[in-house]
């Protein structure tokens, strides 16, 4: 299967775990201000953008948004909320 577009749009703490030799292939990820005072979390596995990006859109400024996951294409970010890359790839922030 292939992921075409993931948001976050509940006032949670979520994680979605990828899972090792897997892959999210995504259009796109949103956080949205609904997230509240919570972290989403992303984690495992690898994800990349349909083309040579990656667009995450991070609007919850309350709350960040932790990519722990492998990134293969370049990040691009819109919104003023928080995106921490961390885990094992070659992108940082």
């Amino acid at each position: 299967k292939t992921i075409t577009s993931l948001r976050f749009n509940v006032a949670e703490s979520r994680t979605i775990n990828i899972g090792s030799g897997n892959s999210l292939n995504a259009g796109g990820i949103l956080v949205t201000p609904n997230v509240g005072a919570q972290t989403s979390h992303i984690s495992g596995g690898s994800i990349r953008g349909p083309g040579s990006d990656l667009v995450i859109f991070q609007y919850n400024t309350a709350g960040p948004l932790d990519v722990a996951s492998r990134i293969t294409t370049a990040p691009t970010k819109g919104g003023a909320g928080t995106l921490i890359l961390s885990g094992s790839n070659s992108y940082s922030g």
